[in-house]
């Protein structure tokens, strides 16, 4: 994305519902992603577009809810996620299913995310966390 680039979104989701955002490339012209775009995203839009370098923040308002990355550094390749180094190009990130809130904290945050092959659909739409009672 670009920096300073924001989206806005409006709308509440229901417990355990989850928002997929995508680009508009996702299930192009013989892509198998096609039938995964319609089914799965929420949002698809040009803005969804980032080579593994990139910070994005959720905010309301002017409160940072959750935040992946540090803004205002540039990792070089990519960000590191817990010990891998560039975890976050060319691969499939998902949430932690212990994690039950955003972090503002990347050094925090950089240790919630299992990380996947790349183009792996197997959790998409869904997310699955374990509560706490």
């Amino acid at each position: 994305a670009n920096p300073g680039t924001t989206l806005a979104l409006t709308g509440t989701l229901a417990a355990g519902d989850v928002l997929v955002l995508c680009n508009t490339a996702f299930g192009g012209s013989g892509d198998v992603g096609l039938p995964l775009r319609t089914q799965y995203c929420d949002v698809v839009n040009t803005f969804i577009d980032h080579n593994g370098d990139d910070a994005f923040r959720l905010e309301k308002g002017a409160t940072v809810l959750d935040q992946f990355g540090t803004f205002g550094s540039d990792p070089g390749t990519g960000w590191t996620i817990g010990t891998t180094a560039n975890a976050t190009v060319d691969r499939t990130l998902v949430r932690l299913p212990t994690v039950t809130a955003g972090t503002t904290d990347w050094t925090a945050g950089a240790q919630q995310w299992t990380i996947l092959a790349v183009d792996t659909f197997t959790n998409l739409g869904s997310h699955s966390m374990t509560c706490q009672p």
